[in-house]
């Protein structure tokens, strides 16, 4: 066994840096929420929010941000929200394994998220889950919801959300 000596390392949050160095010696404790769970949207909520709090970057991300939108006539609530440039809204969603249901959700969601685009230069991201037999229909979902300039992604692209939070929010 070859060690390197020792030298000085500038540590502002030993917490998170001794978490960091957990996660990437070791692996990460963190509860992974498979796509076979179609997680609830409180789930999600939970997951993304410890997340955040495991980056250190929950300061960047607003929360319950409520939105009234012309076209339903009625007001929207995002429990997560963060600004890149413009106005960012976080939607968790739960895909079950009826086809049909998911589809007029995906629909609805490509409504709201032209809508908040066309009203008030916000961006529909969604963050979902899948039961595992809508694999199949995780791409079409993706297909129309791109369409309409809404992001999905899915529990395991949750890393990539962080990060995008992380990387190019202004707050």
């Amino acid at each position: 066994l070859l060690l390197t000596e020792a030298r000085l390392v500038t540590v502002f949050d030993p917490n998170l840096e001794l978490a960091n160095l957990f996660d990437t010696l070791v692996g990460g404790r963190r509860k992974r929420v498979s796509k076979q769970d179609s997680s609830t949207k409180e789930e999600l909520i939970q997951l993304f929010s410890d997340a955040l709090t495991k980056r250190g970057i929950a300061e960047k991300v607003q929360r319950d941000i409520r939105i009234k939108s012309k076209v339903l006539d009625r007001t929207l609530v995002f429990p997560f929200a963060f600004q890149n440039g413009h106005m960012n809204v976080i939607e968790p969603v739960t895909f079950d394994a009826n086809k049909e249901h998911n589809i007029n959700r995906a629909c609805q969601l490509a409504i709201e998220g032209n809508d908040l685009w066309q009203q008030e230069q916000v961006k529909l991201n969604v963050f979902a889950s899948f039961k595992l037999s809508e694999q199949d229909n995780t791409i079409s979902i993706r297909n129309l919801l791109d369409k309409y300039d809404v992001t999905l992604r899915t529990i395991d692209e949750l890393d990539d959300l962080i990060n995008e939070v992380a990387h190019t929010s202004t707050q």
